[in-house]
């Protein structure tokens, strides 16, 4: 370096701060260079070795290389250059929005002008966020909270972090932020019912003391939000609250959630929410009405694709997507709607989301009969779920997987699965994830032909569900266990009426929850009568049209199809 001359080495220097950016030649005014002198500068120090041209730019021939050069910069000139092209990228991010304004916040910062960097940071995060970059927000975000700021602006730092935290599922990372802010006293109204939402979605992610305190949270969340009138802060608000119904199998919460997001949608306001549409079909999904929640969810897709900014918005309502068409047996739709979630999960770096897509796709491919890809998806769910800091139903995962080893005749490997689910549901968990476990056990154990362990574990289930029935979200797959064990202790006439009222709540016949029971009374009818109805026949042969395979053999393995 030291044979360089003046002007190459100002060029050096100042190449070292701005990294990739190196080859943008009137930033180098910073060093009383002109363009040109900065081209012919950057010119020699290619020549010498420091530099190199990659598809047409301009890059460091190693990080070594650069990192010597940046240090070799004493540490107050080295701040005045940030801070200097800070300012300079400051002045372009004012005429020219596609100026990225976090590089604009990092130069400040590393400059030492740490309150004028807080308001690129503020705008640059809340970008990138939007735009499914959540940890380039929370990187920046984290060194600007612990700066002296004035309170309203290390407020909205906060809460901008927080998001970011949530939107990688950092629950534990998120909750003291937010425990924080829920106290502060000069909130603003719109401000306090965000973060009331952030706190009820970090409750649902730890997924500590069975689901009770997301149960408390949603409720001060839904008051917060109204306070507000805000249309999207209240169908927000309205999505967490129904959520908790489902897990902690409070049936009246969900239905008052139903009931409110429809009285929402009367507002002409809310039919431009594309959370209002979100949450109307998650609550038609969890009262069963699949056509219901795939015409809901669609539409809020249509909005939110209408808006540039909303990636984890969109990851959300493809998975629900996904699994509503799943549901309603249309699973060539639902694979691609679980895919483009996938993606976008990955993209953003969101482990916990990416696990719970992939376990979907496990579930998907399981009842369509691909094996192969049911047990690499639950094997991706797990190897990343198990790494994610919270995956509140990484258990799904697991039975997923049993199952599907259970069909391919390896029973050692799927008694190691149900252990894993059994060892990882060890810790508090929802009443939902210990429905949904007792559920599979009992399934499983029926596969495998151990009938007194299904009975068993039915037993178990019925007494955990008991005063809950109406709000198992699982409850097509806990009737048809009831159904089971009603006819083994009360007699297959008690067992037929039993059905029979089951069946009327599902009367969209093309639905893996209304197959699903109807081979239960496929069943029935072959104990009573020795074989099945001509309608029942004619009824299942609908799993071979839908290509549900997978579904048909795991019913058949059970004992309830033949």
């Amino acid at each position: 370096m030291r044979r360089l001359d003046t002007a190459t080495r100002a060029a050096l220097d100042l190449a070292a701060v701005l990294g990739r950016r190196l080859a943008d030649l009137p930033l180098y005014e910073v060093v009383g260079l002109t363009s040109a002198g900065a081209g012919e500068a950057l010119s020699r120090l290619r020549e010498e070795g420091f530099l190199r041209e990659v598809h047409g730019g301009l890059e460091f021939r190693n990080e070594l290389i650069r990192a010597e050069a940046y240090y070799s910069v004493a540490a107050p000139a080295r701040q005045h250059l940030h801070r200097q092209v800070g300012e300079m990228l400051g002045a372009q991010a004012e005429r020219d929005e596609q100026v990225n304004k976090l590089e604009v916040a990092w130069h400040l910062l590393r400059g030492g002008s740490v309150e004028r960097a807080s308001g690129y940071a503020i705008e640059g995060a809340a970008l990138a966020i939007g735009r499914g970059a959540p940890t380039e927000a929370d990187q920046i975000l984290t060194v600007v909270a612990n700066a002296s700021l004035p309170t309203e602006t290390l407020q909205r730092v906060q809460i901008l972090l927080a998001t970011a935290l949530l939107d990688q599922s950092k629950a534990d990372t998120a909750m003291p932020i937010i425990d924080g802010l829920v106290l502060a006293p000069d909130l603003s109204v719109h401000d306090f019912a965000r973060v009331w939402r952030m706190k009820a979605a970090a409750e649902y992610l730890m997924n500590r003391k069975t689901g009770r305190c997301y149960w408390e949270a949603t409720s001060q969340a839904l008051v917060a939000a109204k306070a507000t009138g805000d249309v999207e802060l209240t169908a927000r608000a309205l999505l967490e609250h129904a959520r908790s119904g489902a897990e902690v199998g409070d049936y009246e919460r969900v239905l008052a959630a139903q009931r409110e997001v429809e009285d929402l949608l009367a507002n002409p306001a809310a039919s431009r929410s594309p959370a209002a549409f979100y949450v109307h079909g998650y609550c038609r999904r969890l009262l069963f009405d699949v056509r219901g929640a795939v015409r809901s969810l669609e539409r809020a897709l249509d909005l939110l694709q209408r808006t540039p900014g909303n990636v984890a918005e969109l990851s959300l309502t493809y998975n629900a997507l996904g699994v509503s068409q799943y549901n309603g047996c249309d699973f060539a739709r639902a694979d691609k709607s679980l895919r483009t979630a996938l993606e976008l999960a990955r993209g953003m770096g969101d482990d916990s989301r990416f696990s719970l897509t992939a376990s979907n796709l496990g579930a998907l491919n399981l009842d369509a009969g691909n094996l192969d890809e049911a047990v690499r998806y639950c094997l991706i769910a797990i190897d990343v779920g198990t790494a994610a800091i919270r995956q509140p139903v990484l258990t799904y995962a697991y039975t997923n997987l049993a199952q599907a080893y259970t069909l391919d005749g390896k029973t050692q490997l799927a008694r190691e699965q149900l252990e894993a689910a059994r060892n990882w549901n060890l810790h508090e968990r929802s009443w939902r994830v210990d429905v949904a476990f007792l559920c599979e056990n009992a399934n499983i154990a029926l596969m495998q032909g151990n009938v007194p362990l299904a009975l068993q574990q039915v037993e178990l289930l019925e007494r955990l569900v008991s005063g809950r029935e109406h709000a198992v979200p699982e409850r097509p797959v806990f009737a048809k266990l009831r159904i089971f064990r009603t006819a083994y202790i009360a007699g297959d006439d008690c067992a037929w009426d039993l059905a029979q009222g089951e069946l009327k709540l599902f009367p969209d016949h093309c639905t893996t929850y209304y197959l699903t029971l109807l081979a239960v009374v496929a069943w029935l009818e072959r104990r009573r009568q020795g074989e099945c109805t001509r309608e029942t026949r004619r009824e299942l042969s609908v799993l071979d049209e839908v290509g549900a395979r997978g579904l048909k053999a795991i019913l058949t393995a059970e004992g309830f199809l033949t």
